[in-house]
């Protein structure tokens, strides 16, 4: 049985969309016979494995993962066939050194702006150090927002593809 693992950062004991996104697509992937985990930075759901963090202030609940290598090394322990990384900063480079350890693919999908929501917590500086703290999603990446596909299109990625999902604001 093939065994996807999503990552991402963006989850929370109170839920939200793209908890309910991964959620869902548990159940599908169950039901097409794939082992399905999640790697979050909180143990809560169906398949999911914890990556160390650090608590996001102000955030509503939601952690950082920090330390890349403790991550990719959590991402590793799970012995993926695929790992699909729904962050666009540390948590999809550690996704990428695990996919390129184990001799695997890794995509990435980018869906929220970070150094938005560091900018209107702490101001600029903090939006700009969440913009170099991430430099740029390490992928093959698909994204239905056209703020994250131009962004990632200046990081020189190996492939970006625009997918349009109906939720687009233009960023």
């Amino acid at each position: 049985m093939p065994h996807l693992l999503d990552t991402t950062m963006f989850w929370t004991t109170a839920g939200g969309g793209v908890r309910r996104y991964l959620e869902a697509k548990n159940a599908f992937a169950t039901g097409a016979r794939w082992q399905h985990s999640v790697a979050t930075p909180m143990l809560d759901g169906i398949g999911t494995v914890r990556v160390p963090s650090v608590p996001l202030p102000a955030s509503g609940g939601y952690r950082l993962p920090w330390r890349r290598g403790a991550a990719a090394r959590v991402l590793r322990s799970q012995a993926p066939d695929l790992i699909e990384a729904g962050d666009p900063y540390r948590l999809a480079w550690s996704a990428l050194d695990a996919a390129q350890s184990l001799g695997i693919p890794a995509l990435a999908f980018c869906h929220s702006n970070l150094e938005r929501l560091a900018a209107s917590i702490g101001g600029d500086r903090t939006g700009t150090a969440a913009a170099r703290l991430g430099a740029a999603t390490p992928a093959t990446c698909t994204s239905s927002s056209t703020w994250c596909w131009h962004r990632v299109l200046r990081c020189a990625l190996i492939c970006v593809i625009g997918v349009c999902r109906g939720c687009s604001a233009g960023r």
